[in-house]
Protein backbone atom coordinates (compact mmCIF):
# COMPACT_ATOMS: atom_id res chain seq x y z
CA UNK A 1 0.00 0.00 0.00
CA UNK A 2 1.47 3.34 -0.93
CA UNK A 3 1.79 6.14 1.59
CA UNK A 4 -0.84 8.34 -0.05
CA UNK A 5 -3.46 5.57 0.05
CA UNK A 6 -2.69 4.99 3.73
CA UNK A 7 -3.03 8.70 4.45
CA UNK A 8 -6.38 8.85 2.64
CA UNK A 9 -7.65 5.84 4.62
CA UNK A 10 -6.50 7.40 7.87
CA UNK A 11 -8.12 10.73 7.05
CA UNK A 12 -11.38 8.88 6.40
CA UNK A 13 -11.32 7.25 9.86
CA UNK A 14 -10.84 10.42 11.92
CA UNK A 15 -14.02 12.27 10.78
CA UNK A 16 -16.07 9.08 11.14
CA UNK A 17 -14.83 8.66 14.70
CA UNK A 18 -15.75 12.27 15.49
CA UNK A 19 -19.19 11.93 13.91
CA UNK A 20 -20.03 8.91 16.06
CA UNK A 21 -18.32 10.26 19.19
CA UNK A 22 -15.88 7.35 19.29
CA UNK A 23 -12.87 7.48 21.58
CA UNK A 24 -9.45 5.92 20.96
CA UNK A 25 -10.42 2.68 22.71
CA UNK A 26 -13.37 2.28 20.33
CA UNK A 27 -11.15 2.55 17.26
CA UNK A 28 -8.68 -0.19 18.18
CA UNK A 29 -5.59 0.03 15.98
CA UNK A 30 -7.07 2.91 13.97
CA UNK A 31 -6.04 5.63 16.36
CA UNK A 32 -4.19 8.82 15.66
CA UNK A 33 -2.12 10.44 18.38
CA UNK A 34 -2.74 14.14 17.94
CA UNK A 35 -0.62 15.46 20.78
CA UNK A 36 1.16 14.86 24.03
CA UNK A 37 -0.43 12.65 26.64
CA UNK A 38 -2.00 14.05 29.77
CA UNK A 39 0.32 12.79 32.54
CA UNK A 40 -1.28 10.76 35.33
CA UNK A 41 -2.35 12.66 38.45
CA UNK A 42 -1.10 9.87 40.75
CA UNK A 43 2.21 7.98 40.36
CA UNK A 44 1.79 4.66 38.55
CA UNK A 45 3.10 1.57 40.36
CA UNK A 46 5.17 -0.22 37.73
CA UNK A 47 4.82 -3.48 39.67
CA UNK A 48 1.04 -3.65 39.37
CA UNK A 49 0.13 -1.50 36.35
CA UNK A 50 -1.29 -3.14 33.24
CA UNK A 51 0.13 -2.39 29.80
CA UNK A 52 -2.83 -0.07 29.20
CA UNK A 53 -2.10 1.87 32.39
CA UNK A 54 1.60 2.10 31.53
CA UNK A 55 0.76 3.58 28.13
CA UNK A 56 -0.69 6.62 29.91
CA UNK A 57 2.85 7.54 30.97
CA UNK A 58 4.65 10.11 28.80
CA UNK A 59 6.95 8.45 26.29
CA UNK A 60 5.57 4.93 26.82
CA UNK A 61 3.85 3.35 23.86
CA UNK A 62 2.27 -0.08 23.45
CA UNK A 63 5.53 -1.96 22.72
CA UNK A 64 7.41 -0.49 25.68
CA UNK A 65 4.43 -1.06 27.99
CA UNK A 66 4.27 -4.71 26.93
CA UNK A 67 8.03 -5.03 27.49
CA UNK A 68 7.69 -3.69 31.04
CA UNK A 69 4.91 -6.14 31.86
CA UNK A 70 6.76 -9.04 30.22
CA UNK A 71 9.96 -8.25 32.13
CA UNK A 72 8.01 -8.07 35.40
CA UNK A 73 6.29 -11.41 34.72
CA UNK A 74 9.59 -13.15 33.92
CA UNK A 75 11.84 -11.56 36.56
CA UNK A 76 9.53 -10.59 39.39
CA UNK A 77 8.72 -7.13 40.70
CA UNK A 78 10.95 -4.13 40.18
CA UNK A 79 12.86 -3.07 43.29
CA UNK A 80 13.80 0.41 42.06
CA UNK A 81 12.56 2.75 39.36
CA UNK A 82 16.07 2.76 37.83
CA UNK A 83 15.57 -0.87 36.80
CA UNK A 84 13.40 0.45 33.96
CA UNK A 85 16.70 1.17 32.18
CA UNK A 86 16.84 -2.58 31.47
CA UNK A 87 13.81 -2.20 29.19
CA UNK A 88 14.65 -1.56 25.56
CA UNK A 89 13.36 1.88 24.60
CA UNK A 90 13.87 3.47 28.01
CA UNK A 91 16.94 5.67 28.03
CA UNK A 92 18.30 7.77 30.87
CA UNK A 93 16.56 10.84 29.48
CA UNK A 94 13.23 9.02 29.19
CA UNK A 95 13.62 7.68 32.73
CA UNK A 96 14.27 11.22 33.95
CA UNK A 97 11.02 12.35 32.31
CA UNK A 98 9.12 9.35 33.75
CA UNK A 99 10.43 9.57 37.31
CA UNK A 100 7.73 11.96 38.66
CA UNK A 101 4.98 9.68 37.32
CA UNK A 102 6.16 6.23 38.45
CA UNK A 103 6.61 4.46 41.74
CA UNK A 104 7.76 1.04 42.86
CA UNK A 105 5.71 -0.68 45.51
CA UNK A 106 5.60 -4.37 46.27
CA UNK A 107 2.56 -6.13 44.85
CA UNK A 108 0.06 -6.87 47.59
CA UNK A 109 0.12 -10.44 48.81
CA UNK A 110 -3.06 -12.43 48.21
CA UNK A 111 -2.49 -14.47 51.38
CA UNK A 112 -3.37 -11.68 53.80
CA UNK A 113 -1.49 -10.85 56.96
CA UNK A 114 0.72 -13.55 58.40
CA UNK A 115 0.04 -14.56 61.96
CA UNK A 116 2.80 -13.94 64.46
CA UNK A 117 4.06 -16.86 66.48
CA UNK A 118 4.23 -15.90 70.10
CA UNK A 119 6.99 -17.29 72.23
CA UNK A 120 6.05 -18.90 75.53
CA UNK A 121 6.19 -16.53 78.46
CA UNK A 122 9.19 -17.01 80.71
CA UNK A 123 8.60 -17.25 84.46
Amino acid sequence: MCVSALLVALLAVVPVAAAFDLGPSDLGPWTLDLGPKEPPTQPVNINTASATELQKLPGIGPATARSIVRYRERNGPFRRVEELLIIRGISRSRLKALRPYVTVESPKSKEGPKSKVQSPKSR
